[in-house]
Parts: C-alpha cells; structure tokens; sequence
C-alpha cells in the first residue's frame, strides 16, 4: 500500500472522527504563529520608535516582548496539550482496532506469526504513528501560519 493511501485511511478511519479537538487545536495552531510573528513587528515599531526619537519606545518595547512571549508560552502549552490528547485519542483507536482485528483473525496465521512481531506493531509501530501525526500536525499547520504571519509583517 503506498503512503499515500495508508495516510488517507488514517485519517478518514482514525483521525477524522476527532474532529473536535481538530477544530479546537487550529486557533491555538494559529495563536502560536501570530505570537512568533508578533516578534517581527514588535521590532519593527521599536526600531521606527528610536529612529523617530520616541523614547516612549523604552519602556513598551519590553513589555510587548514579554507579553508577546506569555501569550506564545500559553498558546504552545496548549497546543501541545491538545496535539498529545489527539495523538493519544487515535493511538487508542488504532490499538482498538488492532485487538478487534487479532480477535477474528485465522488462527492458524496467528500461530505462524512470530510473538515479538505482534508486540512490536502493537507497541513501536503505533508509537511511531501517533508521534508522526502529532509531529505532523504542528509542523505542517503551525509552521505555514508563521511563514504567512511573518511575510505579512
């Protein structure tokens, strides 16, 4: 099965029925990457406050910046709060559908499989699907927010 189509069925089997937790990662997805470009134009109103002679500048300069860097502290606690709920949520499907799976499968074939393999995709393979999609997740949505939130700046 190519990777393209075991993406799919994840999420259309796994994933796509949490969608409200989706819905409720995307503003937070969204405050971290405002929050990041907030920096850029934080410096530049600081730099066009000096160059203007606004010394008002030196003391709401820093204040912005902590501000900025509580609301990015919070908004990337909550992301990964949520991310890992997410991840969490489609490990326990995934796993729940395994033990369904192994539960009719043919005994024979059972019996032909080897022990460690059977652990091994009920523990390592599901790790690494739900540390891909959480990873993923904030990469992809997290990242592109930013570039666009910073180019805007």
């Amino acid at each position: 099965m190519k990777a393209g189509a075991v993406i799919a069925r994840l999420w259309r089997s796994f994933v796509s029925g949490h969608k409200g937790l989706l819905l409720a990662l995307v503003p937070a997805l969204l405050l971290v990457a405002l929050s990041a470009s907030a920096y850029a134009l934080i410096m530049k109103e600081t730099m066009d406050g000096l160059a203007a002679s606004q010394m008002s500048v030196v003391a709401w300069a820093p204040l912005a910046v902590i501000g900025a860097t509580l609301v990015r502290g919070l908004a990337i606690w909550a992301q990964a709060v949520m991310s890992q709920s997410l991840g969490l949520r489609v490990l326990r499907d995934v796993q729940g559908a395994m033990f369904t799976t192994l539960t009719y499968a043919d005994f024979a074939r059972i019996q032909g499989e080897e022990g460690g393999r059977l652990v091994s995709r009920f523990t390592n393979d599901i790790n690494v699907i739900s540390d891909g999609l959480v990873r993923s997740l904030q990469a992809v949505l997290r990242d592109a927010l930013t570039v666009i939130g910073a180019l805007a700046i």
